[in-house]
This record gives structure tokens, sequence and C-alpha cells, in this order.
């Protein structure tokens, strides 16, 4: 007979799994959630973000969709966030977790410091039309519930996650039988 351990169900090379967090469920909503929230920054760049138009009439003097506005910077921040989405899904990884919210934190920049500002001027048109309003549209709606659910889903899976001191005792435990 070998004199080696076998290790028991649920337990792996680095100890209890149960002591690293929960079970399925955490890394389906947050890599899942983080997965929606890319698809809602993708969509919202080809979607307008503003439109200038004259009060009176109506008329529509101009539309700019959100990606022209900031130069598509939201297509990188999604294709750079897909990975760690899916190193939370597979992995329940914690250091994906923190990429996604420093990422959620760039698109949330990128649409409330850059986006929003111009959502709300009219620009040239304001100075040759009086009338002019400008109105923000569906592009910085999705790409700010984009940003925000990225953030969200970063903090679910960082939160959720964590060991409460109850788990960190019993793994501490389970370790110093092991040893002992």
């Amino acid at each position: 007979m070998s004199t080696r351990r076998r290790r028991g169900r649920g337990q792996d090379s680095r100890g209890n799994r149960a002591s690293r967090g929960s079970g399925g469920a955490l890394p389906v909503a947050s890599g899942g959630l983080a997965l929606v929230a890319v698809v809602l920054l993708v969509v919202a760049e080809f979607l307008p973000l503003l439109q200038v138009r004259l009060a009176a009439s109506g008329a529509v003097l101009k539309t700019i969709t959100t990606g022209t506005n900031n130069n598509y910077a939201l297509l990188l921040v999604a294709v750079a966030a897909v990975p760690f989405a899916l190193s939370v899904l597979r992995a329940r990884s914690r250091g994906a977790l923190i990429a996604l919210a420093l990422l959620g934190l760039v698109a949330a920049a990128i649409a409330f410091l850059g986006d929003l500002p111009d959502a709300n001027s009219t620009g040239v048109y304001g100075k040759n039309f009086e009338d002019a309003a400008a109105s923000a549209k569906a592009g910085f709606y999705l790409e700010s519930l984009g940003a925000i659910l990225l953030i969200l889903a970063a903090a679910l899976g960082l939160l959720l996650s964590a060991p409460s001191p109850k788990r960190q005792q019993s793994a501490a435990a389970e370790s110093g039988q092991a040893e002992g």
C-alpha cells in the first residue's frame, strides 16, 4: 500500500475548495454580469450619443454616435474585459475581478468625464441657432449602464468570494489537523 494519503472529495492540492469561496453561482453571476456589460459597451459605441435639435421646429441638426465621440475607446475596454470575465467564470480569479473593476472605472470615466459633457453641449450649433438644444441618447445610457455593471460584477465577485471569518477558522483548523 502507498504511504501517501489520498485527498478527500472537495479537496485539491491547495486545500479545501469550500474555503476558497462559494460554489458555482458566484462565477456565473459575476462573469455573466461582466459579459452583459461587455455587450452593452460594444452596442453603445454604435448608437447615438447625442442629438442637437431646433427647439421650435424639432429639426435634427446633428447626431453624433458614441464611438465617434470617444474614438471607440469603449471597444478596447470591452475587448480587454472579455478574457477577465471568462477567467472569473472558469477559475474564480480574484485578479480578474480586480481587473474588471479597473476596466469598469475606465469605462465610467469615459462615459461621465468624456461623453456626458459633450452630450449636453450644442457646440457650434448653439452659436448659430439660438434655439438649438442637445440631448443625450441611447448610446450614453448604454455605455453608462455597461460601466456600472462591470464595476458591480467585480464588486459582487470580490465581496462574495472573500472567505468569512468562520471559513478561515475552519480552514486553519483543517490545515492544523492535516499537519499534526
